[in-house]
């Protein structure tokens, strides 16, 4: 079956294709009648719609445009396509579900606001940053000039300061407030502050169904889903959820699944979904759906699996801030 993620209430035109009786032509020529398309809503009553469905300019996919309120719903809605006469078409079936990434607690815009939010926060943090970096270069300036001076002095004066000179040594080694320490700072800021170019971890996060991978990340991420896929070929591709045609990765064939009965006496299909280095270090840091299709070779594909793939972003690379 066909599945359409939309909003509640939405009108937009829904494209889909018929097939001929033996299921091995598309039907460029279906004339409906009143009763042929019908709507059920969340488990109701079919009933029919007010707008058939007709052939778009490239004579073969259907348009159906839904009147107001005809996919208002609460959980999922079903779109029946039957020949009520004698019967000239494979009878298909179009499921909508609700589009949570457009929801308003979860959805785009409120991503793009605390992303937006984030972005400020590292933009702040970088000025800090600045600050402190010009503070210590400042600050260790102002002290070999100093070492400079005491050197200056310590040799016209050898013999009277050797004990100053021990004392100002000790200072300049001291564990907390020395050079050694300063320059150790620098170092650990350093450290935490920089995500450096082609750093890559080799683990995922997964939260409440969505999947984040960092940028450069090869991983294997597991999946597991009800059913026996013997027989069938299994394809996994990831897309932007705003260019739904659009493959970052895949679609590509999986390798190395299985499908077993297992303790609770159901037939369960497991494996991994492969993540390389090449595929995910080109990608923008942002919000990805990623999915499983079952093919065979006289239906439509199905998908299985499906999940949301967030791809995170490095802290952008900075300058060594010892000079």
């Amino acid at each position: 079956m066909q599945i359409e993620k939309v909003t509640s209430g939405s009108t937009e035109k829904v494209r889909f294709e018929l097939y001929s009786t033996d299921g091995k032509n598309i039907k460029t020529d279906a004339v409906f009648a009143a009763g042929d398309v019908k709507i059920s809503k969340d488990g109701g009553a079919a009933v029919n719609v007010t707008n058939l469905p007709a052939y778009a300019a490239n004579g073969f996919e259907l348009e159906w445009t839904p009147a107001a309120g005809e996919l208002t719903f609460t959980s999922s809605a079903v779109l029946r396509v039957k020949d009520q006469g004698t019967e000239t078409w494979l009878e298909r079936g179009i499921k909508f579900e609700l589009d949570l990434l457009k929801d308003s607690t979860f959805g785009l815009a409120v991503l793009k606001a605390e992303n937006d939010t984030t972005q400020a926060d590292i933009a702040s943090h970088e000025a800090a940053r600045a600050l402190m970096e010009t503070a210590l270069i400042t600050e260790h300036d102002t002290t070999q000039s100093a070492i400079a001076s005491h050197e200056s002095a310590r040799s016209t004066m050898e013999t009277t300061l050797v004990g100053e000179h021990g004392a100002t040594q000790a200072l300049l080694e001291d564990a907390t407030f020395g050079l050694e320490a300063i320059v150790d700072a620098i170092a650990a800021i350093n450290i935490t502050v920089i995500g450096g170019p082609g750093s890559t971890s080799s683990g995922y996060t997964e939260n409440a169904g969505t999947y984040f991978v960092e940028k450069g990340d090869g991983v294997d991420i597991p999946f597991r889903f009800l059913g026996d896929a013997t027989g069938f070929d299994l394809w996994y591709s990831v897309r932007k959820v705003k260019e739904s045609g659009v493959f970052v990765i895949g679609p590509k064939k999986l390798t190395g699944w299985a499908s077993a009965l297992e303790a609770d006496g159901n037939i369960w299909t497991t494996g991994v979904l492969p993540h390389t280095y090449a595929e995910t270090i080109n990608q923008k840091a942002c919000q990805y759906f990623g999915e499983i299709k079952r093919y065979d070779d006289v239906n439509d594909p199905v998908t299985v699996w499906s999940a949301e793939m967030q791809l995170v972003k490095y802290v952008a690379e900075k300058a060594d801030l010892v000079p």
